[in-house]
């Protein structure tokens, strides 16, 4: 199985770099750089790809993905974390205009968080969710009816606190108060397919 996808992989880049010798706008950001004017932060899962969902073509969004999506609380002690140096580097050397942080459905990472509540962590996978632990006990107003899955409703959570802790990083709030950014929060519904953004003023979901 590993040889057949790999085997795939390899003839799959040869002929996007056979097309992409080609075309413009690539050639453009090898002499130019980036300049991407969104930044999504999303999950590991293979499911939600951001680049694929979109549509989205070189040069339109710097991406992060951690397990579970999670944007831990910015801590002075824990200066150069991955998200924090990317967040930085995306606020202050691309002055990104939107930070859109993705979760989704059957989350594994979540089901991961909720598993060990409590406990101390065992390994590196969960002292990483546990960097979200305080979103347990986090509630929202109202949940979509359609979400009845107790592990979706955490994502849901563990969202809306990622959210709020956007706000702790100082690039992101000097950002912010310039008018110079916007942050959202999205969940996906990878079964139906459908897209709910949080409300922070209401502290809920909607569609859309």
């Amino acid at each position: 199985m590993d040889r057949i996808n790999i085997t795939k992989f390899i003839k799959s880049f040869n002929e996007k770099a056979t097309y992409l010798a080609k075309d413009q706008n690539y050639k453009n950001l090898v002499e130019h750089g980036q300049r991407p004017e969104t930044m999504i932060i999303t999950c590991c899962d293979s499911r939600v790809d951001p680049a694929l969902l979109f549509q989205a073509d070189f040069g339109d969004i710097f991406v992060l993905r951690n397990v579970a999506n999670i944007v831990p609380a910015f801590d002075e002690s824990n200066i150069g974390c991955a998200t924090g140096s990317a967040l930085e580097f995306a606020v202050t050397e691309l002055a990104v205009k939107d930070i859109v942080i993705i979760g989704h459905s059957d989350c594994v990472g979540i089901k991961g968080l909720c598993a060990h509540t409590g406990n101390p962590p065992q390994n590196s996978i969960e002292a990483w969710l546990d960097l979200a632990k305080d979103s347990l006990e986090h509630d929202l107003a109202a949940y979509p009816a359609e979400i009845t899955q107790l592990n979706d409703q955490q994502c849901l959570r563990t969202l809306a606190l990622s959210w709020q802790n956007l706000a702790s990083y100082p690039q992101v709030v000097r950002a912010i108060d310039r008018n110079a950014l916007k942050v959202h929060a999205w969940y996906y519904d990878i079964n139906k397919l459908a897209i709910k953004c949080y409300n922070h003023t209401e502290n809920t979901y909607e569609n859309l």
